[in-house]
């Protein structure tokens, strides 16, 4: 889980889109599994 503190970290711009695309491939694979065994 990313910090919210702005002293914890230094200025990161990028640090947001990772975590969210992190948390977005967590919530894909299980569907995509179920995908992969349905097939």
């Amino acid at each position: 889980m990313a910090s919210t503190s702005p002293r914890s970290e230094p200025a990161r711009p990028d640090a947001g889109h990772r975590v969210a695309r992190d948390n977005a491939v967590q919530k894909v694979w299980p569907l995509l599994g179920f995908r992969l065994h349905d097939s």
